[in-house]
């Protein structure tokens, strides 16, 4: 086992170990009753409103690959986009969800190169739609936390953004042949990501659907505080949850486990001032409407895998690379 995975296999188990801690001593029937005082039409509503800003994401990468001359039509991007939301789910960690986008669509034709770069990109734009909400909460974290407090979230953001993981371009360990392979897909990521940069007009759309994403998700989060009755205003809602995003994003847990739902926690309750059962309440609903929105990915994951493991097996590298 490597460094990198045993430190997050290590994170992962201290992360979910503070989340049953907080949850031992929260009055269950209270959390299962906040649950149940959402109401069916607020939950049904909060489904739709995240499914929104699944099929919002996939408009983003699909326009990525557009503006990157890639002709694929949007219904294939967004199975792919489900499918990898599904991975991120439910598959092990040494998958992910881009490494299922990825492998799909090389399957499907596509060039590996221009995928791979899209993905990189699609998680810069998304990073760069979260940013901007950042600032909202810095009144809220300095009279929290004072100056101290505030460099310290600065740090995680920054730490979360650096040690992110661009999705995975094969092991280039194995042998010479696959190493210059390597280094010639690498070369032409960088190449398209200097594409898009020589073109920012092209980063308008994705930017334009990273915002739609962002208001069906601080929508969905601020029907269920007001279902609570603990609401909070959406520019609130959406600072905080920027604050939770990039926190998730450090590299210590497998697939944010343990580790969003002590920063929904932190964010919400410490900062954002709302009970701390409430807070708990969230945390687990939004894990749960996370993996509910992310099961029609599992119709497309199987033959992925399975096209993936033929290949694989017949030692022969996918088309594209």
């Amino acid at each position: 086992m490597s460094t990198a995975r045993l430190i997050r296999t290590i994170g992962t188990f201290i992360a979910v170990g503070l989340l049953v801690w907080l949850l031992w001593q929260q009055d269950w029937q209270e959390i299962w009753g906040n649950i149940a005082q959402i109401g069916l039409p607020r939950f049904l509503l909060a489904v739709g409103m995240l499914l929104a800003s699944r099929v919002a994401i996939s408009f983003r990468w699909y326009a990525l690959l557009r503006a990157a001359g890639e002709k694929v039509t949007y219904i294939s991007s967004l199975r792919l986009t489900f499918a990898g939301l599904f991975g991120n789910n439910f598959l092990p960690s040494t998958i992910g969800g881009d490494g299922i986008r990825l492998a799909g669509a090389i399957q499907a034709g596509w060039h590996g190169a221009v995928v791979a770069a899209s993905l990189v990109m699609d998680r810069l734009v998304g990073m760069f739609g979260m940013a901007v909400f950042l600032p909202l909460t810095l009144p809220k974290v300095i009279a929290q936390f004072g100056t101290d407090g505030l460099f310290g979230f600065g740090s995680l953001a920054i730490a979360g953004i650096v040690h992110g993981e661009p999705p995975p371009t094969g092991d280039l360990s194995w042998t010479r042949r696959l190493w210059r392979r390597g280094i010639r897909l690498l070369k032409r990521v960088w190449e398209t990501i200097v594409l898009w940069m020589k073109r920012p007009q092209s980063l308008l759309l994705p930017v334009l659907f990273t915002f739609i994403h962002m208001l069906f998700t601080f929508g969905m989060l601020w029907v269920i505080l007001v279902g609570l009755g603990d609401p909070l205003s959406f520019w609130e809602v959406g600072g905080l949850w920027g604050m939770v995003y990039f926190i998730t994003l450090l590299p210590i847990s497998i697939g944010g486990i343990g580790l969003q739902e002590w920063a929904i926690w932190l964010t919400f309750h410490q900062i954002g001032g709302i009970s701390e059962p409430h807070s708990l309440t969230i945390a687990l609903l939004f894990r749960t409407l996370m993996m509910l929105t992310s099961l029609p990915g599992a119709v497309f994951v199987p033959g992925i895998l399975e096209k993936g493991g033929k290949s694989k097996d017949s030692g022969e590298l996918s088309p594209g690379e």
